[in-house]
């Protein structure tokens, strides 16, 4: 563990991970020193800015963690004990919980750190909150990418989407992401550490590291905000192109799909009432897999897909675009306090995309809606057909 000393002789003015999970102590440091030290006086712009962070952080953030975490959980019991595991689309519903909970659960640590008892500066819970942040943002984003992916060829080439993206294969992709991002963010586990001066503790990067890390942040940032920024704009106007192509070519909105079993329709007028027709000789597990993919193919999943990358690009670029002025100018560019407050109130928001989407499933997905309410009365029969057996025990003996 090295000291404060150490930390203040490194220049960590343009590493972007020394502000965000240390912010709220450069809040508190900022309101409890004015009568002391007061320094330069802050301007009413960024009175009004820090009073706004300040609601956000004591109730907004409290409000995203809660709800996201429980949504989260929800969304993948639904999909975990469903039919809907052998849907595509939803093993990346399913992956992006996961993902979204480990963010949410790693940016609840800092935040309660700072109101209960601080854990966060601590060995251990200081790099596992510095991976997890890292690796979960870009798990995110290449996810993101992936599903849009797959609307995309869904519309394009949809005959083909039953082979390419089958609810094996697309676990199979997952898979592979998982163990590249898994392996390649270990690096973090090392590099960062406690920084002690009498009873202050701070989480960043160890001072041997700096000039390392400085160089390894511009190829993460390259590969987990640049790259996917410019693929999810050029898969998102593709996809929006073929959405509104197919809905002016096709005045009756069917798109027809042929399996291996039955050729069937896959409607995608909802609103007009039309469902998906399965052939005569069709057998119970047919009828459940022409259901399946009737809802894979929905124009409902489509525009929640469309949702998820609009949300995922307008929070990201603002969440990271002073990141990378910071890190790609390092030793030319002085960090301001408007820089800092903009960066925790990005940081801030940028909570939302980890917090909403299991919302957003089952208020615009009535199958995931219906599904989960079914395995919550399944669940309560259970536990009522428990109790007059353990009833009848009792009177038994």
């Amino acid at each position: 563990m090295a000291t404060f000393e150490q930390f203040q002789v490194c220049n960590f003015s343009t590493d972007k991970d020394t502000y965000p999970n240390n912010l709220s102590l450069f809040l508190n440091i900022t309101v409890s020193s004015e009568e002391s030290d007061p320094g330069p006086p802050l301007n009413p712009t960024e009175w009004s800015l820090r009073d706004v962070i300040f609601v956000l952080d004591e109730y907004g953030v409290p409000i995203m963690l809660a709800t996201g975490v429980i949504s989260n959980l929800l969304l993948c019991a639904t999909v975990r004990c469903t039919e809907l595991k052998k849907v595509s689309t939803c093993v990346y519903f399913f992956s992006m919980g996961i993902v979204d909970t480990l963010y949410l659960l790693a940016m609840a640590i800092p935040w309660a750190s700072t109101r209960v008892v601080d854990i966060y500066n601590r060995e251990g819970f200081c790099q596992t909150v510095y991976y997890l942040s890292f690796l979960t943002t870009f798990l995110s984003s290449w996810l993101i990418i992936m599903v849009l992916f797959e609307r995309f060829l869904l519309l394009c080439v949809p005959n083909r989407v039953r082979t390419l993206c089958n609810a094996f294969r697309t676990k199979c992709y997952v898979t592979v992401l998982c163990v590249f991002s898994v392996v390649g963010h270990l690096y973090l586990t090392w590099t960062s550490g406690v920084f002690v001066n009498g009873t202050l503790r701070i989480c960043t990067v160890i001072p041997e590291n700096a000039k390392d890390i400085i160089v390894v942040r511009k190829v993460d940032i390259v590969f987990s905000f640049i790259m996917p920024v410019i693929i999810t704009l050029l898969l998102l106007f593709g996809v929006i192109f073929a959405f509104c192509w197919f809905c002016f070519t096709n005045r009756d909105n069917v798109l027809s799909v042929t399996p291996k079993a039955t050729k069937f329709e896959v409607r995608l007028s909802i609103a007009q009432g039309r469902k998906s027709t399965v052939s005569n000789g069709a057998t119970t597990l047919e009828v459940q897999f022409a259901k399946l993919n009737d809802f894979k193919h929905s124009k409902r999943i489509s525009i929640v897909c469309l949702v998820l990358s609009l949300v995922y690009i307008l929070l990201q670029i603002p969440h990271n675009i002073l990141k990378v002025r910071m890190t790609f100018m390092n030793g030319n560019y002085t960090v301001t306090i408007d820089d800092r407050l903009l960066l925790k109130l990005f940081e801030e928001l940028y909570t939302i995309n980890f917090a909403y989407k299991g919302c957003l499933y089952f208020t615009c997905l009535p199958e995931v809606r219906l599904n989960l309410i079914k395995i919550c009365f399944g669940f309560i029969k259970h536990i009522c057909c428990k109790k007059p057996e353990a009833q009848c025990r009792g009177n038994s003996v």
